[in-house]
């Protein structure tokens, strides 16, 4: 991961567990919320790195479970957004999507916190 992935307002995993970034300077340092200290993301201590996205991210952002596909896929469902699936840890929208039919690959939580800010001008939270 790197801080140019990044936005306020992403979660990573930080040695206490989750946090959110609450700032980023240009030299890619980045700051996290409760702590005035800055971090380098690369190979810095503490270790900051992203987060997976599993079905449980996917729940907590507001996404429902849908009936598994035939062809073995978990899928999810959002309003506005449509159907994704989830599969190795990857999600992919399918045709009937806000991608309409583009394959995009999002891997980690802040990946999918910086596709949903950037398709929807809003800020994807946990519900």
């Amino acid at each position: 991961m790197k801080a140019s992935e990044l936005r306020i307002g992403n979660l990573i995993l930080g040695a206490r567990g989750y946090v959110k970034v609450s700032a980023i300077l240009e030299s890619g340092l980045i700051r996290i919320e409760g702590n005035s200290s800055f971090f380098g993301v690369e190979g810095s201590e503490p270790c900051l790195l992203p987060i997976p996205l599993t079905e449980e991210w996917l729940v907590k952002f507001g996404f429902t479970a849908c009936d598994s596909l035939e062809d073995g896929y978990n899928s999810f469902e959002i309003p506005d957004w449509g159907r994704v699936r989830l599969l190795n840890g990857a999600l992919e929208a399918d045709e009937y999507s806000f991608l309409n039919g583009m394959t995009q690959y999002v891997f980690n939580v802040h990946q999918l916190q910086n596709l949903y800010h950037s398709l929807t001008g809003e800020e994807l939270t946990i519900k």
